[in-house]
């Protein structure tokens, strides 16, 4: 799940006896992809200080998300969900899980050996930047392919990284892109010499018609090269 418009907790102002209220919009979707929680192994708990593994620790987290707005920060230790203890990161995502739209979860975690409590609002993940859905034209490997802008939201839908951005395909369809080997959740990286941003950033590079395209695309955390043409 992704929270927007909350104000961020200072790092030092969050006692164990603090809670801080937020004001729950919609249903939350996702906290944390598969690639940014880890269970806390036996060496990680002797160098986090904790009494035995248990918890998931937060490797990466989106700025947006409601653990961000929360105060809960990269490398911060997640111990307990509405009083319940966490004995690993699919515990935690398990308990997220079963909450409903609005609704508000206490969280306990550990940062630099010293436990915080803090209230988490759950909503959805926002369409920021907008998806501008457009399907590409003219003639070329990415003929027929469907793209949209990467937000929050879109990461979520395809299972993409949360910290995913640019251009992805979101369809492919019996596409001319698809027998050129283009898959749906393909992050478009580059274009010759053009690194797209955003949708129309891709479609102005296509327009450059050197008959030749040499693309990078980010394939579930791999990079692959291809050229067509020239």
């Amino acid at each position: 799940g992704w929270l927007a418009w909350m104000p961020r907790i200072p790092q030092e102002s969050m006692p164990i006896s603090a809670t801080r209220r937020y004001y729950p919009l919609t249903r939350c979707i996702r906290c944390l992809d598969s690639n940014q929680r880890l269970d806390v192994t036996g060496d990680l708990a002797s160098a986090l200080n904790l009494d035995r593994p248990k918890g998931a620790l937060v490797a990466n987290l989106h700025p947006k998300s409601p653990l961000s707005a929360a105060g809960i920060k990269q490398g911060d230790v997640l111990l307990k969900l509405d009083g319940r203890d966490l004995a690993n990161a699919q515990e935690f995502n398990f308990r997220l899980a079963t909450l409903s739209i609005g609704d508000k979860a206490e969280v306990i975690f550990q940062r630099r050996r010293k436990s915080f409590r803090t209230s988490l609002a759950l909503m959805a993940a926002p369409e920021d930047p907008p998806r501008d859905t457009s399907t590409i034209g003219g003639r070329s490997p990415f003929t027929g392919l469907e793209v949209m802008n990467i937000s929050p939201a879109v990461a979520d839908e395809l299972g993409l990284p949360a910290s995913a951005e640019g251009v992805v395909v979101s369809e492919t369809g019996r596409s001319l892109g698809r027998r050129f080997g283009f898959r749906r959740g393909d992050i478009i990286v580059e274009l010759n010499d053009h690194r797209p941003k955003s949708v129309r950033d891709l479609q102005a590079a296509l327009q450059d018609r050197l008959g030749y395209w040499d693309v990078g695309i980010l394939r579930k955390g791999r990079l692959i090269r291809r050229s067509f043409g020239g």
